[in-house]
């Protein structure tokens, strides 16, 4: 680098899956260059030193944590994010005791801001993900308490909270703040969710990434529409009420989950893609909707395994690219 200091990059990666225990010495002889990221997911028990270093030499880090005291939260504001390298990650697969004192301070160490570019909203804080994530199936959340969310909806950056098994109404609205650029929610609570926990969702700010299963929320259906990166592969049904929102979607239309395909509306929105609607998950498809698919120029995929309407069949046999319906007939 003409005129300054040379930069100098990290390389290789520092992965134990299985190391439970780190001595002080051993920790100073590894750390004594910087890694392109460290996974300690079965380590436990850490020093207060050994913490710091570890965010000193590396800018993404896996910790096998399962409490964080404030002090250690504190101790993490010295990880890098380095965005020349695709920025930076924090990941606490295991953890499961986090007080607020502890999320407010890691919130505080963390925060870099966030840039709005248009409809993209860039961080320049690293990725913080509890739960399993990005590499590990981790524990999961046990649940998302109120007064936890409010400190993580002060996060600038992109947040993953995994294998959530409750999320209280009151967290979810405390979410409602969240700036993005990402929020990302998995877990069986987040696959069926209350129309107060909805109605809250549909209020975040960043890009909203959950695996839902039911859709039965207008305000939700709208909010997904208006953001570009999709998430509904998983869903399996939409009510009447949540679909003349939802086809507002402006880019490619993929839900192959979906169980019942009743709405023409709906149906309309599977022959924009360059390939024939697949709907392997297909239970039952109604006349109207049997008419619309099969205008379709690309042959089609449906899951059904009988077909009880007589309507059905005849929309059907009209498909101009052909129908691929495997469990029919048996």
């Amino acid at each position: 680098m003409a005129g300054g200091k040379e930069r100098v990059l990290p390389s290789y990666n520092l992965s134990f899956p299985s190391l439970t225990e780190l001595p002080p010495e051993t920790a100073r002889l590894l750390l004594k260059k910087r890694w392109l990221s460290i996974s300690l997911p079965a380590l436990e028990n850490y020093s207060l030193n050994t913490l710091s270093s570890l965010a000193k030499q590396s800018f993404r880090l896996t910790l096998g944590l399962t409490a964080l005291p404030p002090e250690f939260a504190g101790a993490l504001k010295v990880i890098a994010t380095d965005t020349q390298l695709g920025g930076g990650f924090i990941e606490f697969p295991f953890l499961s005791e986090f007080t607020p004192e502890a999320a407010r301070i890691l919130v505080q160490s963390l925060n870099r801001g966030v840039e709005a570019r248009g409809y993209i909203r860039s961080s320049k804080s690293p990725t913080l993900y509890f739960g399993s994530g990005l590499s590990l199936p981790g524990t999961g959340m046990p649940t998302l308490p109120p007064d936890v969310a409010t400190e993580l909806a002060k996060y600038e950056g992109t947040l993953g909270l995994f294998g959530l098994r409750e999320f209280p109404a009151k967290s979810a609205a405390a979410l409602e703040t969240f700036p993005g650029p990402y929020l990302r929610l998995s877990g069986p609570a987040t696959e069926i969710v209350s129309p107060e926990v909805a109605a809250s969702l549909a209020k975040v700010a960043g890009n909203l990434l959950i695996p839902l299963r039911e859709l039965d929320s207008e305000p939700l259906a709208a909010r997904f529409a208006r953001q570009i990166t999709w998430t509904l592969q998983n869903l399996e049904s939409v009510s009447k009420d949540s679909v003349p929102a939802l086809i507002q979607y402006k880019q490619t239309f993929q839900v192959r989950k979906i169980g019942a395909l009743e709405s023409p509306e709906l149906a309309k929105r599977f022959l924009g893609n360059n390939y024939g609607p697949t709907l392997p998950a297909l239970t039952r498809l109604s006349p109207e909707a049997a008419g619309i698919i099969a205008q379709s120029p690309n042959s089609m995929l449906l899951g059904l395994d009988h077909l009880d309407s007589e309507r059905t069949a005849r929309a059907l046999s009209t498909a101009k690219g052909g129908v691929n319906c495997p469990g029919c007939g048996r």
